[in-house]
């Protein structure tokens, strides 16, 4: 014979993410999409933040950058020889009406890098790469009475600028802070190693027989055609 004993539990053991703090997948992984952080750092944000997403970004950017920080001088004197070349070419001189090209020329070329080949092939560290390109290419500046084209760029030039991102999105954050981001998901060293430029302002119309055309070729890309 069975006998069933029906009890009453108390209010405060009822599964509920709101009163007991404990995060749900839904959350997490909403957390995790939006940031790209690992579950248990989505967890620990959304627990110090009452499973209130818009508390646990604000959370986790500061979170991101004590710890990025911290592991960026950590793996400062650490080699980083592997990376990608990215290559953004924000105007070519074609105007698409003719062959010659009037049109001004804008684009930049950078050199980031990693300590793996395994983070080199990362999304992450590939979209940061296509970002600090973009960037670059935005900021050049014309030099006609220059020898050449194509100018070199110092690293710490672009440092405190606003990292541009190549889908068009607002910029957030520095392109040091974005460097400093990655590192402390990533846990390697990341450094942006070298920039190179090219910017030339359109033809006048009353010299045809002149033009620009820059054609750009990466080869060996793991990621996206311009790296």
């Amino acid at each position: 014979m069975f006998r069933v004993n029906h009890i009453t539990l108390p209010s405060s053991r009822l599964y509920s993410t709101s009163s007991s703090g404990k995060s749900s997948l839904k959350l997490v992984a909403e957390l995790r999409k939006l940031t790209e952080v690992s579950i248990t750092k989505a967890r620990e944000a959304l627990s110090a933040s009452n499973n209130d997403i818009n508390a646990a970004l604000e959370w986790l950017q500061k979170d991101i950058a004590v710890s990025g920080a911290r592991r960026a001088e950590k793996v400062q004197n650490r080699t980083a020889r592997e990376g990608l070349i990215g290559v953004s070419v924000l105007s070519n001189g074609t105007n698409g009406q003719n062959t010659t090209g009037h049109g001004g020329v804008r684009a930049a070329m950078i050199e980031l890098n990693c300590e793996t080949d395994f983070v080199a092939r990362n999304e992450l560290f590939g979209r940061l790469v296509a970002d600090i390109a973009h960037t670059a290419a935005f900021m050049a500046e014309p030099d006609e009475s220059a020898p050449t084209c194509f100018a070199l760029i110092s690293p710490d030039r672009l440092q405190d600028a606003p990292l541009l991102s190549s889908t068009g999105e607002t910029p957030k954050v520095t392109v040091s802070e974005a460097i400093r981001d990655v590192i402390a998901k990533v846990g390697e060293k990341v450094s942006l190693q070298r920039i190179v430029s090219i910017a030339r302002t359109p033809i006048p119309p009353n010299q045809p027989s002149l033009g620009h055309r820059l054609e750009s070729f990466t080869h060996g890309g793991v990621g996206m055609p311009s790296q």
